[in-house]
């Protein structure tokens, strides 16, 4: 996003400035790639665990291309072998790297529920 000191001089710019500037831009919101300590792997594995017996929706953040992402649905499967995870989501199976998850949360049922 530009803003208005940008705008200013933008229209005195060749298109390969502009260019520079956007990626300069999209450069300032990337995230490093970092490694999660041990506590923190263990209650991911047990959110996973406990996403897996109780069918219930969790929202995964995990790392890509530079960004973390932010996918909520269920997770239908751990493969070990692939290290992957499959989210079940609105947009279909997504299939994550174990090492790119940073964070689960589980998502709570906004339903309303009436007392009889």
């Amino acid at each position: 996003m530009i803003d208005r000191g940008h705008k200013k001089w933008v229209s005195m710019m060749l298109p390969e400035h502009k260019d520079r500037l956007q990626r300069w831009v999209e450069s300032q919101t990337e995230v490093d790639d970092t490694e999660l300590d041990e506590d923190k792997l263990d209650e991911l594995n047990q959110v996973i665990q406990f996403c897996l017996n109780e069918d219930r929706t969790a929202q995964v953040c995990y790392y890509s291309n530079k960004r973390l992402h932010y996918s909520t649905g269920k997770i239908v499967k751990v493969d070990m072998l692939e290290g992957t995870i499959s989210l079940a989501g609105l947009r279909g199976l997504l299939r994550i790297s174990i090492r790119d998850v940073k964070d689960i949360d589980l998502v709570v049922n906004t339903e309303k529920t009436t007392l009889d």
